[in-house]
């Protein structure tokens, strides 16, 4: 659901090894994010926004998924 709804908006949703997301060439701003004429990047070499879980606790504090690496 929510990954269709990030398409739906024009971004890219993928798991590798957490969620992540990027903007998609279908975004209404791609056209001022990507330059046409450079060459493709290569992996990881695209900014991308990683999803974490959170939840608040009982105490107003919050826990928050953590990446293992």
């Amino acid at each position: 659901m929510v990954r269709l709804a990030l398409r739906r908006k024009g971004f890219h949703m993928f798991f590798m090894d957490i969620w992540r997301v990027c903007v998609a060439p279908t975004h209404p701003l791609a056209g001022y994010l990507y330059d046409p004429n450079l060459p493709t990047t290569g992996p990881f070499e695209v900014p991308y926004v990683d999803l974490y879980t959170m939840k608040q606790l009982d105490n107003g504090d919050w826990d928050m998924q953590e990446l293992d690496g």
